[in-house]
């Protein structure tokens, strides 16, 4: 009996390794079409992600032969999520920014005026 059962475990381990991938390549750019570095590209509820480089290109292992959804985000942008073919190969994503509306600001109650001089330098922003 526990002969039958380590034969049946070699064997189901057996098809889990031989589930065949495939890889998938593309581009992600924001609304511009410059490259969107460090953007995180996932299939959507598994475990498989890759980070986009320089010039905003990934590279992924994807289950074959069958269709996969994929995910890009990156800070600022929205959340975007296209499914993939069971036969493509390449993907490319052009990303869009989110509201730049802020909710709520605070400030320190107690400010060194040195260090705050230097802040309001870097804070201001034309709208």
């Amino acid at each position: 009996m526990k002969r039958i059962i380590s034969i049946l475990l070699f064997l189901s381990c057996l098809t889990a390794i031989s589930v065949q991938a495939r890889k998938v390549t593309g581009i992600v750019a924001d609304e511009n079409g410059e490259s969107v570095i460090g953007a995180i590209v996932q299939v959507a509820g598994g475990k498989q992600k890759a980070i986009t480089d320089m010039d905003g290109k990934y590279s992924l292992d994807v289950p074959d032969d069958t269709a996969v959804k994929l995910q890009v985000s990156y800070f600022g942008y929205e959340l975007l999520t296209k499914t993939l073919s069971p036969t493509a190969q390449t993907m490319d994503f052009k990303l869009k920014p989110k509201d730049k509306e802020m909710d709520e600001c605070t400030a320190p109650q107690k400010v060194d005026t040195k260090n705050f001089y230097c802040l309001t330098i870097f804070l201001k922003v034309d709208i």
